[in-house]
């Protein structure tokens, strides 16, 4: 005979081993570290973009702010990301909550 399982517990199975993070998370644009902060300034806003991923050597090491930006280039405002800023795209919702309640933004790490 098996034991029935409440809808709390199926409900949290669900998000702990069903539903990844890939499911819901959004890709981000990024630029050069090398491009005017000006410029990237004006497409976060037009876009209304809180923040982008900047690149060195085509690979997205961290991120801008656009709150943060002024003069000179992105490699000024690039903020390292952290391990406490990065997820696997295999964790779970359950997971990216516990790290949202310590971090403004999160970042999924899809390759690498």
């Amino acid at each position: 005979m098996s034991v029935p399982i409440s809808p709390l517990t199926a409900l949290r199975d669900l998000f702990q081993r069903e539903v990844s993070i890939k499911h819901i998370a959004e890709v981000i644009a990024s630029f050069d570290s090398s491009m005017p902060a000006s410029e990237a300034g004006g497409f976060m806003t037009r876009m209304n973009y809180d923040v982008i991923g900047v690149r060195k050597d085509g690979v997205i090491v961290g991120y801008a702010e656009v709150d943060k930006l002024g003069p000179g280039t992105l490699s000024a405002y690039l903020v390292p990301f952290a391990d406490e800023h990065l997820l696997d795209d295999t964790a779970s919702i359950l997971d990216a909550f516990k790290k949202l309640e310590l971090q403004t933004q999160i970042f999924v790490r899809a390759i690498g």
